[in-house]
């Protein structure tokens, strides 16, 4: 038990200073025009399955005082088991303190059902066209890594995001 628990504290220590924020300016981890935002995530769907997505976000213009808003488009790919998404994103991301991020976007796309139970009798179609909208929040440990929750209040099965997703991003 004493070897597990050193090695416990050791694992903590190396993941604060993995984590920690570094002395570097600012602005590196705040979201600006020219960024690239590889994120992973894990959702929860009403009525449905868990949900992982993967997704991507490019800083397309910077406005406001210190680029204080951000305008993003990127591309969204999830999969539970009962289907996939395909999808375009877009969103206006505001950066409310260093390295915490508040953003809305939408998204539209495509999905394909597996099981054909749901949509088939209601779209007539597979694949079928989905959107969605959500409210995120991110936080920038540091230059590259951060952490994200989205809520997306659309409780239609349909709709591309989970209702709640928590994930790890990758600022490149």
């Amino acid at each position: 038990m004493r070897k597990f628990s050193k090695w416990m504290v050791l694992a903590v220590a190396i993941g604060l200073f993995l984590l920690a924020p570094d002395a570097r300016a600012e602005a590196s981890r705040n979201f600006v025009a020219g960024s690239h935002l590889l994120g992973a995530n894990f959702g929860l769907k009403l009525y449905r399955a868990p949900q992982g997505a993967l997704t991507y976000d490019y800083g397309l213009v910077s406005f406001g005082t210190g680029e204080l808003t951000t305008l993003a488009l990127g591309a969204y790919l999830s999969a539970n088991p009962g289907w996939a998404t395909l999808a375009a994103r877009w969103s206006i991301q505001v950066n409310v303190l260093n390295g915490l991020n508040l953003y809305f976007g939408t998204l539209v796309g495509a999905s394909y059902e597996y099981l054909r139970e749901t949509h088939i009798w209601l779209l007539g179609s597979n694949p079928f066209p989905t959107w969605d909208a959500c409210l995120g929040l991110r936080y920038m440990f540091n230059d590259h890594w951060g952490f994200h929750s989205e809520f997306a209040p659309t409780v239609w099965p349909d709709f591309a995001l989970p209702f709640i997703t928590m994930g790890v991003n990758c600022k490149i």
